[in-house]
């Protein structure tokens, strides 16, 4: 088992991703890169990128959702949210009349959903209806009235899921966490975990599984870096993993990963939020611009990658952009960027 840590994802990403290029030319081996969805295409890509075969048999991208898929037979009992949703306003039609404190608020459009999402947070955190009914007893008169009413509600979800043997997102992972502990897929895979800023306790279960399961297992995690502005990078991953590993009774090696801290963009990142901060002298690296409309802005950043790729003979590849917000720059970068 080991930990590679670093002060930002994208040293981590690019470690994880070198490694398994060079260790899967080697065919008798088998790895799986598990990472949330917002990444897995973006994995696909550059692992092709930088494998030198440009064609992988031994390497498996995989969410929590696709290996759920792969181990289950049959997907016919999976309740998607809408589906849970259908049966929270069911329940709720039902039991109207026992309903306290949101008798009248139950009939709102939405009261279903947020029901629905406060019963997976729960279920997510392992709070199940007796843990719930504990608590009841430690808070006012007040707050007592609405537990109540989502107890009830919680209990009679529960009761309709499971006398139609149905599995909805959240028992999911309790379910896929057994699974993991038996499949020859994971007992014969060198797995790499990277990516998660943070997890519900039900998908900690799983990645602990795989810990345990894996005929290997590398994890990916920020670490906290101690400057005046570490608290944008939250080590709650790290902790998280340190704490499964002495549950598990494993001794990880901890990797920490370096940093370039001479370079602008690592005193950008260690001194934005700073208090106080350093300076650093630099020459024409930044560039400071001021437009009159996102519209503007967006046009000159265009201008200039597409300057650079002509003259300089860099790749489109080789450049990032990054916005403060995308509902307001998105239409403009939609438009610019396509021409």
């Amino acid at each position: 088992m080991r930990i590679y840590t670093a002060d930002n994802n994208k040293i981590i990403f690019d470690k994880i991703l070198e490694e398994v290029a060079n260790e899967s030319i080697d065919n008798s081996r088998n790895f799986i890169l598990l990472v949330p969805e917002k990444l897995s295409l973006t994995m696909e890509r550059e692992i092709l990128i930088k494998h030198k075969k440009k064609a992988l048999i031994n390497v498996q991208i995989l969410t929590l959702s696709r290996m759920l898929r792969k181990m289950l037979k049959s997907s016919d009992n999976y309740l998607p949210k809408e589906s849970g949703i259908m049966i929270i306003k069911k329940i709720i039609i039902e039991n109207i009349d026992n309903l306290v404190c949101f008798n009248k608020t139950a009939k709102t459009i939405g009261f279903a959903e947020r029901i629905y999402d406060t019963i997976s947070n729960l279920k997510n955190s392992n709070v199940l209806p007796e843990d719930f009914k504990l608590k009841m007893s430690n808070v006012n008169e007040s707050l007592k009235i609405k537990m109540q009413d989502i107890l009830l509600l919680y209990v009679k979800y529960e009761e309709y899921i499971k006398k139609h043997g149905m599995i909805d997102a959240c028992d999911r992972f309790i379910l896929l966490s057994r699974m993991v502990q038996n499949s020859e897929m994971i007992k014969n895979n060198e797995v790499y975990i990277y990516g998660f800023d943070n997890i519900s306790m039900a998908g900690m279960e799983v990645l602990k599984s795989v810990m345990k399961t894996a005929k290997k297992c590398t994890f990916g995690c920020l670490n906290n870096t101690g400057k005046n502005n570490s608290y944008i990078i939250e080590p709650e991953m790290l902790e998280c993993v340190k704490e499964a590993t002495e549950e598990l009774k494993m001794s990880p090696t901890i990797i920490e990963i370096p940093s370039k801290q001479d370079s602008i963009v690592a005193h950008i990142r260690n001194n934005l939020f700073a208090y106080p901060y350093s300076k650093m002298q630099i020459g024409n690296e930044v560039v400071l611009l001021e437009c009159k409309t996102p519209l503007e802005e967006v046009q000159f950043v265009a201008e200039t990658i597409r300057k650079n790729v002509i003259k300089k003979g860099l790749r489109y590849n080789d450049f990032a952009v990054a916005c403060p917000d995308l509902n307001t720059y998105g239409d403009a970068v939609n438009i610019v960027f396509k021409d």
